[in-house]
């Protein structure tokens, strides 16, 4: 019998437990508290064939010109029948003109590049086990560490929307209120930040945006020498110094994927910040 043509829907907030499932068969590591942080953000649709959700694409609108997409997710039992273009149509058509960003793994990249997106940069995964006995140095230059809390929403919404280039404050409030993060301040000026949360298979780390590799090293060893579970950065793939100091405590890279955009997208504002670990894959 032939199976029934899967429909393209809106995704609800009830189908935050199927997509988890969902997720699930494909081996991603995300929890149901990652769904719902997903959502809640982000404009998403459902494949559903015989009342079963079988696929999901999401994108995240920031600001009027600019989004990513993620979760771009197939049932291995709806696989080849192009049931992925489907679902990238739907958010593309809703994103309404917008230049949209994405990050592909080697499975993605010929329906992304199907599509019209090209490459523009790479990410590398870094995760493990936070080594504290192979923290660097640091020279005292009067670094002072300061929690967050929503009083600072709008500087840290400030410099994210410099280092990343386009405005996400519904995620940096979605992030604070997740998890936690801290502001590197100097002569009292905040010099960066970076925030972490309960992700995945342990703790996740990002955004991590700062002027210079020693203050960003300086924001992992705030937020990562305390965690005693997993932890991963997702970073870019052109920051090699920060990349090799996370190797030295404990996070080797264990994965690359290539960052796409359609149409490409125009080179940041110049800015003292610079984003050196995403928020995650999907969210940029």
């Amino acid at each position: 019998m032939a199976q029934q043509r899967a429909t393209i829907r809106r995704f609800r907030p009830d189908d935050v437990v199927a997509a988890h499932r969902l997720s699930g068969e494909v081996s991603w590591p995300h929890r149901l508290t990652d769904w719902m942080l997903l959502a809640e953000v982000g404009r998403g649709f459902a494949a559903v064939s015989e009342g079963c959700l079988v696929g999901t694409a999401f994108w995240w609108p920031y600001g009027d010109a600019f989004g990513t997409i993620g979760m771009v997710i197939v049932s291995p039992r709806a696989q080849r029948q192009g049931l992925g273009r489907r679902l990238m149509d739907a958010a593309l058509n809703d994103a309404d003109g917008r230049t949209m960003q994405l990050n592909a793994t080697e499975a993605g990249l010929p329906l992304y590049l199907g599509l019209g997106f090209e490459e523009s940069g790479g990410l590398c995964q870094h995760q493990g086990h936070f080594d504290p006995s192979h923290l660097p140095t640091m020279p005292d230059d009067g670094s002072v560490l300061v929690e967050i809390d929503e009083a600072q929403l709008a500087r840290i919404t400030a410099v994210d929307e410099a280092a990343f280039g386009a405005p996400r404050h519904d995620l940096m409030a979605a992030l604070l209120g997740a998890g936690r993060g801290v502001g590197l301040h100097r002569a009292g000026e905040m010099k960066g930040f970076a925030m972490r949360r309960e992700a995945g298979r342990g703790t996740v780390i990002g955004p991590v945006h700062a002027a210079s590799d020693e203050d960003a090293i300086r924001l992992v060893c705030a937020l990562g020498s305390d965690v005693a579970d997993f932890l991963r950065l997702d970073i870019q793939a052109d920051v090699p110094a920060f990349g090799t100091f996370l190797e030295s405590i404990g996070l080797p890279r264990v994965s690359a994927v290539t960052t796409m955009s359609r149409p490409p997208r125009a080179p940041l504002t110049a800015s003292p910040w610079r984003n050196y670990g995403l928020v995650s894959q999907a969210l940029g």
